[in-house]
């Protein structure tokens, strides 16, 4: 399952692409440690990196930016901006978004009940967590001025999965 938007994702990318993984890894991650992170990148899974992607971006900005999320009535607007609108095509639409069939209702969930509704990161900052050991104390900083700003729960559960596959191989060692 994908909780970002293609849109969000390209602008992720854009904001983080002065880092690769293996310099973001460089500065977030204590130095001492980053010989146990060499291979982290090819035993991480995309969530993971997405969240890196996200966490050199915080780095970057000093975690004092919020992420542009994609407007909920942005596939409703670029529908509108064609010349013509068919009536087909705009049922349709209406149609996916609306009804579910009582096997998906009963047994598939849906979008809504899949997406995290909330995570660790609304209640405590990351240097009252177990995450920061791994951590450099500019990153830990970093990290918990954006956790204050109360960003989107797309990208703050992004950034915890991170911070766990993080933390998961920090415990191996």
């Amino acid at each position: 399952q994908n909780y970002l938007s293609s849109n969000q994702i390209k602008y992720i990318s854009l904001m983080s692409s002065t880092f690769s993984i293996s310099e973001t890894l460089q500065k977030i991650i204590k130095p001492d440690l980053l010989k146990h992170y060499e291979d982290w990148e090819k035993y991480s899974n995309d969530k993971e990196k997405k969240g890196l992607k996200l966490i050199a971006a915080i780095y970057k900005h000093k975690g004092l930016k919020k992420f542009r999320a994609e407007a909920p009535s942005k596939k409703f607007t670029n529908f509108n901006t064609h010349e013509e609108i068919d009536i087909k095509k705009a049922e349709e639409m209406y149609r996916k978004n609306q009804v579910s069939s009582y096997y998906t209702s009963e047994f598939g969930g849906g979008d809504q009940e899949s997406k995290p509704q909330n995570n660790i990161l609304r209640y405590q900052k990351v240097s009252e967590m177990d995450f920061k050991q791994c951590l450099s104390p500019l990153a830990v900083q970093f990290l918990d001025n954006w956790v204050e700003l109360k960003d989107e729960i797309d990208f703050c559960e992004l950034v915890l999965l991170c911070l766990r596959s993080l933390y998961a191989r920090y415990k191996s060692i």
